[in-house]
């Protein structure tokens, strides 16, 4: 989490770029090993896992403003973050709220999982966003939730779950990598 603002070499709002747009790229440049993978095993034991936080609440992801460059009032309403709490309401003297960027990146983690679920789910790969710890736990292959913590399944917020917002996000993703991938 940076508290002031960073961008990638491609001019990606840092969290944003090191939190998905990364991980977005490797796991569909590894996604040919992964179906092979699936192919062969039980279905849901090729999983892909992505470390996620309840710092989802914080933010959805801005679509229309992924480089938190503009005010919170200044994009799409279902792109606003809510009231922040205090501790996490001190933006930079650039306006970056750091907690903000966080928030948006463990969304679209969580956005991820469940695009990666609606894409290749038939193919028998399973997608997880969690805390650390649970990620091979075999309890898994029976749960259809994507988000865990502390070992148990838990609701994310419905913008981090919408199927609509995922395909939305693996546009954006392909958008920025400049690569396509389909299943």
């Amino acid at each position: 989490m940076t508290p002031t603002r960073q961008t990638t070499k491609e001019g990606i709002e840092g969290q944003f770029g090191a939190n998905h747009i990364g991980h977005f790229l490797f796991t569909n440049l590894l996604m040919p090993q992964l179906l092979t993978s699936a192919a062969s095993s039980a279905p849901g034991a090729t999983r892909v896992v992505n470390l996620t936080s309840l710092g989802h609440r914080l933010s959805p992801v801005r679509f229309s403003d992924y480089n938190l460059e503009k005010a919170n009032e200044d994009v799409p309403e279902e792109e606003r973050h809510g009231p922040l709490p205090r501790i996490f309401a001190k933006p930079a003297d650039d306006g970056y709220e750091g907690f903000v960027a966080y928030g948006q990146a463990k969304t679209a983690n969580i956005l991820f999982s469940v695009g990666l679920n609606e894409r290749f789910g038939s193919n028998g790969l399973k997608s997880y966003a969690v805390h650390p710890g649970s990620a091979l736990d075999p309890a898994l292959n029976e749960f259809r939730e994507v988000l865990l913590h502390d070992c148990q399944t838990c609701n994310a917020m419905s913008y981090a779950t919408d199927v609509r917002l995922a395909e939305k996000l693996w546009n954006l993703s392909e958008k920025l990598v400049q690569k396509s991938f389909k299943p």
